[in-house]
């Protein structure tokens, strides 16, 4: 099976091609004009990386959040108009539960932490190997306290803003993780994508877990 997957649910874009499970090719990049702008180059790179036609791609794997509210929009539409043009199924894999496998095994809970802006984050909290024990939490970051009570292993990118924090409410029960984990891969969706039930094609739907900034206005206007 040929695997093409990407993630742009943060400012780093990833995509990657997989050949039966194996990382033929796996490219991320620090998108600073945006995903829009230079997402399909670099799939188009990638797939010339390794050597496999976009017409040759099984399946379509994306991360659907939580994240940027914008990269997730760009990274589902562009993994869907891929899907259609070769007519190949489609599956989405939560961001957080890709940054928590790509941990795995652990000796500790793990709890992915991703930037949600408004000075809060996305989290969620995983057994040191890997099944979620927690719903998709978006909560400031000193509130972490209330959900964590146990010794965890800290990733995402909101630790690039909120370390300090976490590490002031928590103490001794915060664990940083290295930079390497900080930020989603593409080949970890494209594995978590292969096991996911894919039956024809997949309607793909975000996982924002906060309501847009215009649908909060909307809310409010409607008052």
């Amino acid at each position: 099976m040929n695997i093409l997957a990407l993630d742009t649910s943060t400012a780093i874009a990833s995509v990657a091609v997989l050949k039966d499970g194996r990382n033929v090719c796996e490219i991320t990049a620090n998108l600073h004009k945006g995903h829009a702008e230079t997402l399909l180059n670099i799939i188009d790179h990638a797939l010339n990386m390794a050597e496999i036609r976009l017409d040759d791609i099984d399946l379509v794997a994306v991360g659907r959040g939580p994240g940027s509210f914008t990269g997730i929009r760009i990274g589902i539409a562009t993994a869907s108009g891929i899907a259609k043009a070769v007519n190949s199924p489609m599956v989405g894999v939560c961001t957080l539960d890709a940054l928590a496998y790509n941990a795995c095994p652990q000796e500790m809970q793990i709890i992915p932490v991703m930037d949600a802006r408004k000075k809060e984050v996305f989290c969620s909290i995983y057994s040191p190997d890997g099944e979620i024990l927690s719903p998709y939490f978006n909560l400031r970051p000193q509130d972490m306290v209330h959900i964590c009570s146990t010794d965890s292993l800290f990733i995402g990118d909101g630790l690039v803003i909120y370390s300090d924090i976490l590490e002031s409410s928590l103490g001794k029960l915060f664990h940083k993780g290295p930079m390497s984990l900080w930020f989603p891969r593409a080949y970890i969706i494209g594995i978590l994508g292969m096991k996911e039930r894919v039956d024809g094609k997949t309607d793909v739907q975000p996982i924002y877990v906060r309501a847009s900034d215009a649908t909060i206005l909307l809310r409010k206007n409607k008052v």
